[in-house]
């Protein structure tokens, strides 16, 4: 699998969620772990071999678990998923549990060496422009001036989807 299969994949469940995550958001509540199932499926169903919840192996104090990972990612070597959702009514203590799972990543794959950490965030609002909309509250993500390893997203009436991926360096 490549990079760009991802990439391909992350569009395909973005355009068939789509309003399912635009419906989602305007209840204010969080479907994180929904997604993470729909992500695990998709990936597990199109010739990724996927695991939900690995075990972090890196001894961490910030977490015992990712959300997902992948076997022979890249250049054979696994993905570390750790994901998380904003959406219109996303606190600002958001921001705190988004640094720790890249500093989890960073831990693991500092520590592992073979393996590749990956953030994804997965945004969606009832606007339609949210990288200028958020833009004050997305800078305070200790990772957010990196540039994304890739983006997809869909614009609709009803607002927009983002999702987002950002490779952890190693």
């Amino acid at each position: 699998m490549t990079l760009s299969d991802f990439d391909i994949l992350l569009k395909q469940l973005l355009d068939e969620s789509v309003d399912k995550f635009l419906a989602f958001q305007e209840t204010c509540y969080s479907f994180e772990e929904w997604f993470n199932w729909e992500l695990y499926y998709k990936l597990s169903t199109n010739g990724f071999k996927a695991s939900p919840k690995p075990k972090y192996e890196s001894i961490s104090r910030i977490k015992k678990y990712a959300d997902i990972s992948i076997e022979n990612f890249k250049e054979k070597n696994d993905a570390i998923l750790e994901v998380k959702l904003i959406h219109d009514s996303t606190q600002d203590k958001w921001i705190n549990e988004i640094d720790k799972d890249w500093s989890a990543l960073q831990n693991e794959v500092q520590n592992t060496k073979s393996k590749i950490g990956l953030q994804v965030l997965l945004m969606t609002s009832s606007e339609s422009d949210i990288l200028n909309n958020w833009q004050e509250w997305l800078q305070k993500i200790c990772f957010w001036k990196e540039d994304p390893l890739c983006s997809v997203s869909v614009k609709k009436e009803e607002g927009e989807v983002l999702i987002m991926v950002w490779e952890i360096p190693g």
